[in-house]
């Protein structure tokens, strides 16, 4: 194995969830010690592995244990957002303190505060999100599932004469969010991906596409030889591409440029974006937007979805949105501030960046 680069995490071992949702709950209480009239803080840990390979050698391998934590704290009106990967007790403590000590100094948003609806709840649903078998896969297996995907797109066709890689990846995430409503919850996922770039090459000269597969169990991702076989036949396949006349044809698009087309519609649909007046569907709701064939969902509640969870990053209970009914619009996609600034109802699509901001997230079903 040549140019190999290992990395380690600063943590050694993985954190309970209990453990993650007992410091989240530390914090809000030393927040409201401090004079915060509300706040919220999102604990998140992610246990990776991932491993690149090309042309049948090792090339990087990594595995990290990563820990961050986002605290959004108000006094009134006042709001102030930090962030720290250094979960030691003096370290947050003096976070917090000087968190508080900033909102006293902010500007009034009135649009700024809690969801109203992240608040206790009896149970979330159980959305599968969890296969620890993936922890039974040895660092060598986990490697030559890599190995297996670029030999099978190597394999395919002598026209494949070379490779920019095949990658495998996995990871446990934990997630605790609490809050001064008294809400306090935690979950945790798993998932796993293949991904492989062949480059195939004719007289005419060489070409390169790729294709992958990603699943939160095991059972349900592609195999090596599959997405081997699938990378290669696409980059086979853009050999000899030529123009064609200007024409009125049907379009398909294959998933993964429709998946980049109809990032773009919910980016116009979210909050944000719209209380901006950013948007080419401003002021659309209940007009036609598409065809009657199209209808569109974000759904937070797919059974092992990889965009499923219980509760947004705000604590807001997830939900099944229509975004595009029979080729009219429905909704919008609202944080809480993004709610508020539109007297509209938060849609469980709140989003902590690592400045602790909230935006709006989405989960493309179609």
């Amino acid at each position: 194995m040549k140019n190999l680069k290992a990395e380690a995490g600063s943590e050694s071992q993985s954190a309970a969830p209990r453990d993650l949702q007992s410091t989240a709950q530390r914090v809000i209480d030393r927040a409201k010690k401090d004079g915060a009239s509300a706040a919220d803080v999102m604990l998140r840990e992610d246990d990776t592995f991932s491993v690149t390979v090309r042309m049948g050698e090792v090339e990087t391998l990594k595995q990290a244990i990563s820990r961050s934590l986002m605290l959004r704290v108000f006094v009134g009106k006042r709001t102030a957002t930090s962030h720290t990967t250094d979960l030691s007790p003096g370290v947050v403590d003096q976070l917090v303190d000087e968190t508080v000590d900033m909102a006293r100094l902010t500007s009034e948003d009135e649009s700024g505060g809690l969801p109203a609806q992240a608040v206790p709840r009896p149970h979330f649903p159980d959305l599968n999100l969890v296969d620890t078998s993936w922890e039974s896969l040895t660092p060598e297996q986990r490697i030559d599932l890599a190995l297996r995907t670029e030999a099978a797109a190597l394999s395919t066709d002598r026209s494949i004469t070379n490779s920019e890689g095949a990658s495998f990846e996995y990871a446990r995430s934990r997630v605790a969010l609490a809050n001064t409503l008294d809400f306090n919850g935690a979950y945790e996922g798993t998932a796993g991906w293949l991904f492989c770039v062949p480059i195939a090459q004719s007289k005419d000269g060489m070409q390169r596409d790729h294709w992958m597969s990603a699943a939160r169990h095991r059972a349900q991702l592609g195999s090596p030889e599959e997405i081997g076989r699938k990378a290669a036949e696409r980059a086979l396949r853009r050999l000899g591409a030529r123009k064609i006349p200007t024409c009125q044809v049907p379009v398909i698009f294959d998933p993964l440029s429709a998946r980049s087309l109809v990032s773009h519609l919910f980016e116009a649909v979210s909050g944000s974006s719209i209380y901006r007046r950013s948007s080419f569907l401003v002021d659309q709701i209940g007009q036609s937007v598409a065809s009657p064939a199209v209808t569109i969902l974000d759904d937070a509640l797919m059974p092992a979805g990889l965009g499923s969870s219980p509760f947004d990053d705000e604590g807001v209970p997830t939900q099944t949105t229509p975004i595009i009914e029979n080729g009219i619009l429905k909704n919008y996609l609202h944080s809480a501030y993004t709610a508020r600034k539109l007297q509209s109802t938060p849609t469980g699509n709140g989003s902590r960046a690592s400045s602790g901001l909230s935006r709006s997230v989405q989960r493309i079903f179609i």
